[in-house]
C-alpha cells in the first residue's frame, strides 16, 4: 500500500474533537477533497461495518486508511457544501423551524437504523457529529471515534458528551444500547427546536425538569415528554424509548 503522504496532501485544519482531528485534504491524483483524521482502530472497524454495500448515505464514507506510528489516519468523504449541525442551527438564529428539525430528525433516526442493523453504536449523537449540506438539507452522521459493536447486555463504560448521559449512566452507571440512542435522540431534538440544551449537569438529568419553550408543538412536546421523562422511571423500556422517536419521525 502506498504511503499515505504519496497520495494526498494536507491543508489547513477544519476542526478538533475528542479523539482526533479534521484537516482539509486532497488527493494528488485527481483533487478530489477528502478529510483525514487521527483515530483508534476500532473506528476503522465500525466505519466498515457501516460502510459496506449497500451503504447509507447518511453515514459518512470511509475511503481509506493509514496506520502511522504515531495515529491511525482515516480518508472520508468530504460533503460539499456542508456545515456540522451545531453551526447550521447558529445560523438559523440558534434554533431551527420544526419542519426543519423534523426531516433531520427523521434522516438521523434512519441513520442510526442502519448502523444498529450493522452491529454498531454511534454512542456520541449531537450535533458537532453531524454534517447537513446546506443546499440540499441532507444529513451524515459521522465521528464513530466512542462507538463500539452492538450488545444486548449492559455497557458499564460511558463514551460521549456528558449532557447527552441517560439517567441510568448517572444513577447506576450503566445503560443499554437502544435506551440511551433514543435519550440521546430527545436531547438532540429538545436543543433544536428549543435552542438550548436540557440538562447541564448531573443532577438535572436525574430531576428531568423540561423548560420548554413558547411555541414548542404539541406533537414535538409528546415526544420529548415521553423520551425524556418516561426514560427516567422506565429506562430499560426500549419500545418506549426507541419506538417514540421511531414512530413520529418515520
Amino acid at each position: 500500500k502506498e504511503p499515505f503522504n504519496n497520495l494526498y496532501s494536507m491543508g489547513s485544519i477544519l476542526g478538533i474533537g475528542g479523539y482526533g482531528w479534521v484537516l482539509e485534504g486532497h488527493r494528488k491524483s485527481d483533487g478530489l477533497p477528502p478529510q483525514e483524521k487521527g483515530r483508534l482502530p476500532l473506528e476503522v472497524a465500525l466505519l466498515k461495518l457501516v460502510g459496506r454495500a449497500p451503504a447509507h448515505p447518511g453515514v459518512i464514507e470511509l475511503l481509506e486508511w493509514f496506520e502511522q506510528p504515531e495515529a491511525i489516519l482515516l480518508v472520508l468523504e468530504r460533503p460539499h457544501p456542508c456545515s456540522d449541525l451545531f453551526d447550521f442551527a447558529h445560523s438559523q438564529g440558534g434554533l431551527l423551524k420544526e419542519h426543519t428539525a423534523r426531516n433531520l430528525m427523521h434522516q438521523l433516526v434512519v441513520a442510526l437504523e442502519h448502523c444498529h442493523r450493522r452491529g454498531v453504536l454511534h454512542r456520541d449523537v449531537k450535533p458537532e457529529n453531524i454534517l447537513v449540506k446546506t443546499d440540499t438539507k441532507s444529513l451524515k452522521l459521522i465521528d464513530f471515534g466512542c462507538g463500539d459493536l452492538i450488545q444486548d447486555s449492559v455497557y458499564t463504560e460511558f463514551a460521549g458528551t456528558p449532557q447527552y448521559a441517560p439517567p441510568e449512566w448517572v444513577l447506576q452507571q450503566q445503560y443499554h444500547a437502544l435506551p440511551a440512542t433514543a435519550w440521546s435522540l430527545g436531547v438532540l431534538l429538545f436543543d433544536l427546536v428549543c435552542g438550548h440544551l436540557p440538562f447541564r449537569k448531573d443532577k438535572d438529568i436525574i430531576r428531568g425538569v423540561l423548560n420548554f419553550n413558547k411555541g414548542v408543538s404539541k406533537d414535538n412536546y409528546y415526544v420529548l415528554i415521553n423520551v425524556l421523562t418516561n426514560g427516567i422511571k422506565m429506562p430499560w423500556n426500549q419500545d418506549l424509548l426507541f419506538g417514540v422517536s421511531i414512530d413520529f419521525y418515520t
